[in-house]
């Protein structure tokens, strides 16, 4: 069973050490291009001020580092927020409907289904990702790759989770609920002890 402790609040510092933005967000998202902004260049100027949190709670924290500080646009801060926090819309899916009609949209604007087909796109995403990581993409990263394997290694492919499942089904037995089938090291001696029986 996936963490939903995955989210962290963030702030971008500018270089006297006072915040000019808070953010939420999980995975890399505190180093990602924001609609309004960038991420500071060094790296060191982005803080982590509460990390393993639910997105309420990232979402709460938010607001309230926000409303401590204050914002620009309204005149009761320091921060270039433009919403007073817990507004994002974290793991939002596209309708069918939607995906159809910005499909759509760029076949009748630029001739392509997707905005990453567009040459322009596709030349300066590669451009920023030679800038950031000197390579054509970051998968092609050392630190990637060994990641990848690793990941692949500790998964033992997922063949293993495949195999526990069907012996699982054949001798009439069930899968303990609320593993993590790919993590856990038990699924090896869960097929043994399967099998023998």
């Amino acid at each position: 069973m996936s963490s939903i402790f995955t989210y962290y609040v963030y702030a971008y510092l500018r270089k006297d050490g006072t915040p000019y933005y808070i953010g939420k967000g999980s995975g890399n998202r505190c180093y990602q291009d924001h609609i309004t902004h960038r991420p500071p260049r060094d790296r060191s100027r982005i803080v982590f001020l509460e990390t393993n949190l639910s997105e309420v709670g990232a979402f709460a924290l938010e607001r309230r580092i926000i409303s401590w500080y204050g914002r620009k646009d309204i005149g009761t801060g320091i921060l270039i927020n433009q919403t007073s926090g817990g507004d994002g819309t974290g793991g939002y899916r596209h309708t069918v409907q939607q995906k159809e009609k910005r499909k759509e949209f760029y076949l009748k604007n630029f001739g392509v289904e997707h905005i990453s087909q567009i040459p322009e796109v596709r030349r300066k995403r590669k451009s920023t990702q030679i800038k950031r990581y000197g390579v054509e993409h970051h998968s092609k990263l050392d630190s990637h790759r060994s990641k990848i394997s690793k990941n692949n290694t500790l998964l033992g492919s997922r063949q293993l989770v495949k195999d526990a499942k069907e012996i699982a089904k054949k001798v009439g037995r069930k899968l303990p609920p609320g593993i993590n089938l790919r993590s856990d090291a038990f699924l090896t001696d869960f097929i043994k002890q399967c099998s023998i029986t």
